[in-house]
């Protein structure tokens, strides 16, 4: 879509983007626009989940010279998680919670990140040891070395990917994906 050439940085904001607010109805939950988004050559797209993953993404997207960015923020209020780093967002993705040895890792973007963390607590009572990966960033965190991004999303456990998605277009690194937990009825569920 975009040539390649140096541009000024070009960022573009978003609003609205949340799981958790259902009372404006489906037309304030649009979930496949992200994945539009996303599909878009040269087009980096951010979900971030906190102030420092939104400080990391205007970082990352005003130094840009060779790609536009799309913030995409949530308007509800969303926690500073615990591990969150503006140095960590700006990878595109991070371990969040590390356990030793686990049994799930899930992958979250955005508000649901918070969420991830929560069902992690929960799992952990019932001894499920679960790690928890933000990724604000697929395109960014795509552009990391091997090794990095196989140390974030490392073998041996499913990894479970939760995002308010439509599955209706392809998901990102489908081989190192074993479960997609998607809801495309966002905006029926009212808080």
């Amino acid at each position: 879509m975009f040539p390649k050439k140096t541009y000024d940085a070009l960022v573009v904001t978003a609003t609205h983007d949340s799981i958790g607010l259902g009372e404006d109805g489906p037309t304030h939950q649009p979930i496949e626009t992200i994945a539009h988004l996303r599909a878009i050559p040269q087009l980096v797209v951010w979900r971030p989940a906190d102030g420092n993953e939104t400080s990391a993404a205007y970082l990352v997207s005003l130094k840009s010279k060779d790609t536009p960015s799309v913030l995409s923020l949530s308007r509800q209020n969303l926690p500073n998680l615990k591990g969150s780093t503006i140095e960590r967002a700006t990878r595109g993705g991070y371990v969040l919670l590390e356990v030793e040895s686990e049994d799930l890792t899930i992958v979250s973007t955005g508000s649901e990140v918070s969420i991830a963390l929560e069902a992690a607590g929960l799992l952990a009572k019932e001894g499920v040891k679960t790690r928890v990966v933000s990724l604000p960033s697929w395109e960014v965190f795509d552009a990391q070395d091997q090794a990095y991004r196989l140390s974030v999303l490392r073998c041996g456990a499913p990894i479970l990917s939760f995002e308010a998605l439509t599955v209706r277009f392809p998901v990102w690194s489908a081989n190192l994906l074993k479960l997609l937990l998607t809801d495309s009825r966002l905006g029926e569920i009212q808080p």
